[in-house]
């Protein structure tokens, strides 16, 4: 009888041995789930905010994009429209629909580069170093110059044809002159190829 006592005093003791080692075990298994479920979701919602901000900068530099060649072809269709007319009143008037135009393409180039400048700091896969980037800067610099000084030209001619359009309203050889003058459409339309070909790099990102 004793036998069988001790023989069930050992059983129970290995049992509870078991039972400790198992639960040990299962704690061991819990931890890094419990560790897991507080760092992945940091984890997660981090990785969100990265995404959802460099998609709004990407969606904003698209719209200045946008911005900036809207601008352009607005002054693009006034001013051959301008070049048509003989009337300095009519001249008047299209070159000031022009005027809506220009802080259009200031928007546009501020956000365009501003931002895209941004999205490469950010993206990897891209660097600073990179041909195309570096050749769509100097373009962006060239296209603003360029764009600058012929809508002074512009803005000059607008002026002589409100003066004009206020003193009789009568054709003038020296405001036809200043429409048609090449370097200014030149600049002009220079500036707008340029800014079609920055837009082109942005596009294929050649070499990338």
């Amino acid at each position: 009888m004793q036998r069988v006592r001790d023989l069930g005093r050992n059983l129970r003791q290995n049992f509870l041995k078991v039972k400790r080692r198992i639960d040990c075990l299962d704690r061991l298994g819990q931890q890094p789930q419990v560790s897991f479920a507080h760092i992945h979701p940091r984890r997660r919602v981090r990785f969100a905010i990265v995404v959802a901000a460099y998609e709004w900068i990407l969606a904003l530099h698209i719209t200045g994009a946008f911005l900036l060649l809207g601008g352009g072809v607005l002054a693009a269709i006034v001013s051959l429209l301008a070049r048509g007319r003989s009337k300095p009143s009519e001249i008047a008037a299209l070159l000031g629909i022009a005027r809506f135009a220009v802080p259009l393409v200031g928007l546009g180039a501020i956000i365009t580069l501003t931002l895209g400048l941004c999205l490469i700091a950010r993206d990897d896969e891209f660097r600073f170093s990179a041909a195309w980037i570096i050749l769509a800067i100097v373009l962006w610099v060239a296209a603003m110059a360029a764009g600058g000084i012929g809508g002074k030209a512009d803005k000059e001619t607008r002026l002589l044809a409100e003066k004009l359009a206020s003193t009789g309203d009568q054709p003038s050889i020296e405001l036809d002159a200043r429409l048609r003058d090449t370097k200014s459409l030149a600049l002009n339309w220079g500036s707008g190829v340029l800014v079609i070909v920055i837009l082109a790099l942005m596009v294929w990102k050649p070499g990338q």
